[in-house]
């Protein structure tokens, strides 16, 4: 049973250190806006849209977080600000938000 459950977390482990950089540059974009005057908006997709209110809401919540849907445009958001997306598949909603903040050279990080 040890064996089988040390080689999940060996497969697990590895996953994460192929995408370290990724994760590490995902971080330093996040903390661009946290560290100064801007906002991190969240928004969650489908079964992950229980993000938005655990990063809002609980005792582990990021305060200097914004939920994306309580805007009223994408144009809102300034240079300062970052945007958080959680999916658990790249949909097409996914990627028309996804092109909506590329055509407004909003910096964002896209978790799936």
């Amino acid at each position: 049973m040890s064996k089988i459950l040390n080689t999940q977390l060996n497969g697990i482990f590895n996953r994460i250190e192929t995408q370290e950089l990724d994760i590490q540059m995902a971080s330093q974009c996040l903390i661009q806006a946290i560290g100064g005057e801007g906002h991190v908006y969240i928004k969650g997709y489908d079964d992950l849209k229980f993000y938005e209110s655990y990063i809002l809401e609980s005792e582990e919540r990021l305060k200097s977080s914004k939920r994306l849907t309580d805007l009223s445009s994408i144009d809102q958001l300034d240079t300062t600000d970052r945007v958080c997306l959680f999916a658990p598949n790249y949909t097409s909603t996914v990627a028309k938000d996804v092109d909506a903040l590329i055509a407004a050279d909003v910096d964002f990080v896209l978790i799936l």
